[in-house]
């Protein structure tokens, strides 16, 4: 027994911070860990919303342009209501269609077309590089050009087209010609390609072609008398 108490600890335990005595053997207690550590957050970088921001502009100056595209064409169709020129074939003469010894065919045909504009505030133009060609069972049997005329408003135009050219007939191709003429039933594919310009009032506007495709049956191709078409099926497409 001390007399006067007993006798001080031979160390001293401290408590850190959180209240918890540390081990005084130096090795860490199983239920001593050390807190979560969470990374710090990146900085974000100028860069990515440069570039959000300019996609955005990019975006929005399309949108603008489409939009104004839109109002214009818009307001042109109401003003102007445009339309497309339409051609048809009215006529074939036949100058000469001569078949010779050494098995080819000259032929001289006159192809009448009528050019319609309905428009009544827009005007054509008719460029070159225009072409007419007439053609039997796949072979070109003559070709000619739409001469160069401008067309004014709501007008109808009558073209005469002179067709010349020599092509080579082969033994069946003059016996299927032979046969055909004997019923009056000939076939010939009449193609007519037409650059045209748009006129608005004085300008000159885009070119486009128009694409004419006629299959026709005709009674004869003799030089001596009128020729008959007895069926005519026309189509037509045009290309910006």
């Amino acid at each position: 027994m001390y007399q006067n108490g007993p006798p001080p600890p031979q160390y001293t335990m401290l408590e850190n911070q959180y209240g918890y005595s540390p081990n005084p053997y130096g090795h860490p207690a199983a239920y001593q860990r050390n807190g979560p550590r969470y990374p710090a957050p990146y900085p974000r970088s100028s860069g990515v919303s440069s570039c959000c921001r300019c996609i955005c502009c990019c975006c929005c100056c399309i949108l603008l342009i489409f939009i104004i595209n839109i109002s214009i064409f818009y307001a042109v169709y109401s003003v102007y209501d445009p339309r497309l020129p339409s051609f048809r074939i009215e006529g074939f003469g036949v100058k000469a269609f001569n078949i010779s010894q050494d098995s080819n065919v000259i032929t001289d045909f006159q192809v009448s077309i009528r050019a319609e504009n309905p428009n009544r505030k827009i005007s054509f133009n008719y460029g070159d590089e225009s072409y007419v060609k007439v053609l039997y069972m796949g072979i070109n049997i003559g070709t000619g050009n739409i001469p160069n005329f401008h067309q004014p408003t709501e007008n109808s135009t009558l073209i005469k087209i002179d067709i010349k050219g020599k092509a080579e007939f082969g033994q069946e191709t003059q016996k299927d010609f032979a046969e055909r003429s004997a019923i009056q039933r000939i076939p010939i594919l009449v193609l007519v390609k037409v650059p045209v310009n748009v006129v608005l009032g004085d300008s000159p506007l885009r070119e486009f072609k128009i694409y004419v495709i006629c299959h026709m049956i005709l009674d004869n191709l003799a030089a001596d008398k009128p020729v008959g078409i007895i069926s005519k099926e026309t189509k037509w497409k045009f290309e910006l």
